[in-house]
């Protein structure tokens, strides 16, 4: 309607579940959050292209919020496993910054070092996801 058109969702909140949101709205706030990335944590110089994006629903394996494909240089987003929109914004955040950071060669040779938890580019990227808040607050309103 016009209101929601003007004004944005006033009924969406950061914990709202994705399952009453449909596919349209779930992409939107991934586009908006990626492009919250771009804007306030720049852009990876060293890779030819802008990263793509790809939302899709993780139907086996281990659950999995989002990868970033650093061959493909591709962020994927399995909305389905991310259960409201705060964790949507931060698989985004969190995937963004694997984008952003040197991973190939080093993120496996660190991985065989560290582990996941305490893997440097791991404790980046989560503690990137903190800046989920400052996404909402620019993003709610033209969702």
């Amino acid at each position: 309607n016009l209101m929601t058109l003007l004004f944005g969702n006033y009924n969406l909140k950061v914990d709202t579940p994705t399952s009453e949101l449909d596919n349209g709205t779930i992409r939107n706030i991934i586009i908006l959050s990626t492009e919250w990335c771009q804007k306030n944590l720049g852009v990876n110089n060293d890779r030819e292209n802008v990263f793509r994006l790809s939302m899709l629903e993780q139907v086996s394996g281990p659950r999995c919020y989002g990868m970033f494909d650093e061959e493909e240089n591709k962020i994927y987003i399995f909305h389905n496993n991310c259960s409201n929109i705060r964790l949507l914004i931060q698989t985004v955040l969190h995937e963004y910054t694997h984008y952003l950071q040197p991973i190939r060669g080093t993120y496996k040779k660190l991985m065989n070092e560290y582990g996941y938890d305490d893997h440097p580019m791991e404790i980046e990227a989560r503690n990137a996801e903190g800046y989920y808040l400052n996404v909402w607050n620019k993003i709610k309103n033209k969702i």
